[in-house]
Formats: C-alpha cells, sequence, structure tokens
C-alpha cells in the first residue's frame, strides 16, 4: 500500500476493553472528488451540521452527543473562535 499509513495500535486491545472509537476513516483518493462535490452546492452541508462550538466547548458538546447519538449528525469544532 503506497503512501498509505498503516496504525501501529494493537486492536486486539481495543477489542479485549470492549472500546469504543469514534471517528472518521480516511479514504485519501476520495477527498478531491468530495471536495469538488461539497464546492458545487450538491450536499447540504449546514443541515449535516448539528452544532459549531469552540474548542473550549468541545468536551462539553462530545459528552451530549454520546447522551444522545441519535441527536447529533456532526459537531463542528471551530479552532478559530
Amino acid at each position: 500500500m503506497s503512501g498509505v499509513a498503516v496504525s501501529s495500535a494493537d486492536v486486539g486491545l481495543f477489542v479485549k476493553k470492549e472500546l469504543e472509537i469514534r471517528g472518521s476513516r480516511n479514504c485519501l483518493g476520495d477527498f478531491p472528488r468530495v471536495i469538488e462535490w461539497l464546492e458545487g452546492g450538491h450536499f447540504p452541508v449546514d443541515d449535516a451540521i448539528t452544532r459549531t462550538v469552540s474548542l473550549a466547548d468541545a468536551g462539553e458538546a462530545l459528552a451530549e452527543w454520546d447522551e444522545d447519538p441519535a441527536a447529533v449528525t456532526k459537531i463542528l469544532i471551530d479552532l478559530n473562535s
């Protein structure tokens, strides 16, 4: 897999400890096409973002997401606020 970073994390540990990992998996090859799609207005970005918070408020927002995951689509963390 040329050009692809492979994680050195022991994924067996996540299973043994019954940990949940929330986040995204990067598909680097798809980014140019997705960016073009977003820039063209083909996706309702504003409707997909449930909440925008500052980095200082991110912990609270993520805790609320954990309490009611169905109520949140995306939390945008604005590093400039």
